[in-house]
């Protein structure tokens, strides 16, 4: 994962990285981070919430890097992405 992951995720870069790859389970909305190591993931999380204001949790609430995903709230995440609508 680049180090300047804060600057180059915009939302329009989410935006595609859900249609690739993205899915609706259990009330919201998962990213597999399969090939993530644990501090990507958490650096990953840490963008999220502080550039975008999710709300990202991990299975569980657990760091099993065999399942490690990320599941946001999709409220906040509608609301991210509507605005990009207008553009």
């Amino acid at each position: 994962m680049p180090h300047d992951i804060f600057d180059l995720l915009t939302p329009v870069a989410l935006a595609f990285w859900i249609q690739g790859d993205g899915s609706y389970r259990r009330g919201g909305l998962v990213l597999c981070t399969d090939n993530f190591t644990i501090q990507e993931v958490v650096l990953l999380m840490n963008v999220l919430v502080v550039k975008f204001q999710l709300d990202v949790t991990t299975p569980k609430g657990g760091m099993d890097i065999r399942e490690s995903t990320l599941k946001y709230d999709l409220w906040t995440l509608y609301d991210l992405l509507f605005y990009l609508s207008w553009y």
